[in-house]
C-alpha cells in the first residue's frame, strides 16, 4: 500500500509501490503535454458583471448593448418578490432596446450571445470591446445609440470612455471602451462656495462664493 511517512523514518519501498509511483508520475507528464498552452501574461480581462434579460425584442450577438431601466419592475426579485433571493446575489436586470431619453449613462454590454427573453452576464465596468458609430474623428467618449442595439454613439462627452479605435476617422468601428468612467465637465464656469471654521461659534460657516472655469 501507498503510505505516508513522517521526515527520517526509515522507508522500503516494494517493488509495487515503485511501479505504482512510476505509473503515476508518467500519466501526470502525459497529460501536462496534451494540455494546451496559455500565452505567456494572458489573463481573462476583469470586469463588473451582473445578470440581464434581453428584453429588446430581438436575439443580441456578443458585446450589443442594452439599456437599463430605472423603474421598480426592470429588476426581478425585488425585495418584495424574494428577499433571500435579492440579497444573496441573484436578481437580474430587465435590458431594453436603448434610448437616449431612457439609457444615457444606464447600459450595459452582453459578454456572450443572447436571445430574447434569455439571461445572461453583461459588462457596466471595466474595458470591453464594442461597436461604436464614431461621428467626429476628435470624439474619445461615447453612450447609448438611439434605438440601436448594435453600437454606441461617440460625442464629446458621455459614459464610456474610449481608450482605443480599430480605425481613423469617422463611422462604426470596433473600440475599446472602458465603461464607468467619469464624464469630462463641459468647458464653462461653475460656481461653487468654501466653508470657513468659525473658531468663535465653533461652527463652519459659508465662505464667499467663487468662479472656477473649466477648459
Amino acid at each position: 500500500m501507498l503510505e505516508h511517512v513522517q521526515p527520517g523514518q526509515p522507508r522500503r519501498i516494494s517493488a509495487v509501490d515503485h511501479n505504482a509511483m512510476v505509473d503515476a508520475a508518467r500519466d501526470n507528464l502525459a497529460r501536462r503535454a496534451t494540455m494546451p498552452s496559455r500565452p505567456s501574461g494572458d489573463r481573462r480581462t476583469d470586469y463588473t458583471v451582473i445578470l440581464v434579460r434581453n428584453d429588446s425584442g430581438e436575439d443580441l450577438l456578443q458585446f450589443d448593448v442594452l439599456g437599463l431601466g430605472q423603474g421598480t419592475s426592470d429588476v426581478w426579485p425585488t425585495p418584495d418578490q424574494n428577499e433571500n433571493a435579492f440579497l444573496n446575489g441573484s436578481p437580474h436586470f430587465n435590458g431594453a432596446l436603448p434610448t437616449e431619453a431612457d439609457h444615457a449613462g444606464r447600459f450595459c454590454i452582453v459578454l456572450t450571445p443572447l436571445g430574447k427573453d434569455k439571461i445572461g452576464p453583461a459588462a457596466i465596468a471595466g474595458v470591453v470591446p464594442v461597436w461604436v458609430n464614431v461621428q467626429d474623428a476628435d470624439d474619445w467618449w461615447a453612450d447609448v445609440d438611439d434605438g440601436e442595439h448594435e453600437t454606441l454613439l461617440s460625442a464629446a462627452s458621455g459614459t464610456a470612455q474610449l481608450l482605443y479605435k480599430s480605425a481613423g476617422g469617422t463611422g462604426i468601428m470596433w473600440c475599446l471602451a472602458r465603461l464607468g468612467a467619469s464624464p469630462p465637465l463641459p468647458p464653462g464656469d461653475a460656481d461653487y462656495q468654501t466653508l470657513n471654521w468659525d473658531n468663535t461659534g465653533k461652527v463652519w460657516v459659508p465662505g464667499p462664493l467663487r468662479v472656477m472655469e473649466i477648459l
